[in-house]
């Protein structure tokens, strides 16, 4: 892949993101993939241990029913968007810009539909505030999944990992603060919606680009190749989820409560699998032929493989410790 070099402008000009966005190779944009979704799982643990220790069981236990409906969420509002753009917008700043728009604007019925089901059925069942929250925070994680894709797609995962990490410190400072005032699952809940809504704007960079460049409209029709690709996540989150949800429907709050620590921590050792794989999709799309995608797949599962065996038998021998200390007895 070319790129053109990048020439200072004056002030007063609004250079378009992708014009000083330079590719990465695979090793730094997995580095910065594993910066970034370390902050959001190192966020995420240091919220459930507060949450360990200052909700009831009760709360706790819904509160980690509501964290897997949110994925839940999130998988299906983004629809396989982002891998599309992740994959087709390595064709140039153009082709992603209009990706991203043509997302936006076909979802946005279906954003609203959401929230105005999450209500219904939050009214019907008890809880709406907890629906309305799990909601929003999917729709705000949705739309990250969608700006991020972007950058991705541009081999240049710094803005992403900037991102996530200003947002995990929003979590915990907006979370942490409201569990000692309101120690309850849809306070926690709207307060990490807020977190997302706020770091939110750092990726709008992505919807830049120059008129002189614009590339040809994408209809709705475009983006059925998602389809497939939404499929197969959101069966993978609901694979992942479905325990969590089954047990908090039918479970009791002990095993549930014990089932989301569980989750977490699994879900935290997924993080270097899942930077190697984030920075090797778009890094395969600008490959030049099947030869060299055979040498960079194989270099990302040595790195994976080496990595990820040597994470299991660290967690693996630690945690008996660590797991009652940082989120209590009960």
């Amino acid at each position: 892949m070319t790129t053109r070099a990048w020439t200072p402008r004056s002030s007063n000009t609004a250079a378009p993101i992708h014009e000083f966005s330079r590719p990465k190779g695979l090793g730094a944009n997995s580095i910065l993939a594993l910066t970034g979704d370390f902050a959001s799982k190192l966020a995420m643990f240091v919220i459930l241990a507060l949450a360990g220790h200052l909700m009831t069981p009760v709360e706790f236990a819904r509160f980690g029913v509501c964290l897997a409906g949110l994925g839940v969420v999130a998988a299906v509002l983004d629809g396989g968007i982002a891998v599309l753009i992740s994959r087709d917008g390595a064709a140039s700043p153009a082709r992603r810009r209009s990706l991203v728009f043509a997302s936006i604007r076909v979802r946005v019925p279906l954003g609203v539909a959401a929230l105005l089901l999450s209500l219904l059925a939050g009214a019907m069942l008890g809880h709406p505030i907890e629906w309305v929250a799990v909601c929003a925070a999917g729709l705000v994680a949705a739309l990250t999944l969608t700006l991020s894709a972007s950058y991705r797609a541009a081999q240049d995962l710094e803005v992403e990992a900037r991102q996530r990490a200003a947002a995990a410190l929003l979590a915990v400072a907006l979370v942490g603060a409201t569990l000692f005032v309101r120690p309850t699952a849809s306070a926690a809940l709207l307060s990490f919606a807020l977190a997302g809504a706020i770091a939110l704007p750092m990726l709008v960079g992505a919807l830049r680009s120059d008129p002189t460049r614009q590339g040809p409209v994408e209809s709705p029709s475009a983006l059925r190749a998602a389809l497939p690709l939404g499929a197969m996540a959101i069966a993978t989150i609901i694979y992942f989820r479905a325990p969590t949800l089954l047990l908090g429907a039918i479970g009791s709050t002990n095993a549930t409560a014990a089932f989301t620590v569980a989750a977490t921590i699994g879900f935290g050792l997924l993080a270097v699998p899942n930077a190697i794989t984030t920075g090797l999709l778009p890094r395969l799309a600008a490959t030049s032929g099947p030869a060299e995608r055979t040498i960079v797949a194989r270099r990302a599962l040595r790195w994976t493989l080496q990595s990820t065996i040597g994470l299991g038998v660290a967690a693996v021998s630690v945690s008996p410790w660590v797991i009652q200390t940082v989120f209590g007895e009960r």
